[in-house]
């Protein structure tokens, strides 16, 4: 499971998939049903399935951008 707040990007900003990349967002969100009615809150990061970056400048030729996470292996 990816550990929260440990993508990291010089360049460029990751954004998280909660339904297998049919949609993309920086924080996902996800909206829950309680006693009072429905609650939108951020998902939690367990239920990420896809994770990709955007950069914020096209990669010039034989340059680097550097992107990392971390994840708990269950």
């Amino acid at each position: 499971a990816y550990i929260a707040g440990s993508a990291t990007a010089v360049g460029g900003t990751a954004q998280f998939s909660t339904d297998e990349g049919k949609t993309w967002s920086s924080k996902p969100m996800a909206t829950v049903q309680t006693p009072t009615g429905p609650v939108t809150k951020p998902a939690d990061p367990s239920s990420y399935t896809n994770i990709r970056w955007i950069a914020d400048k096209p990669l010039a030729p034989k340059g680097s951008v550097r992107f990392a996470y971390e994840v708990r292996v269950k």
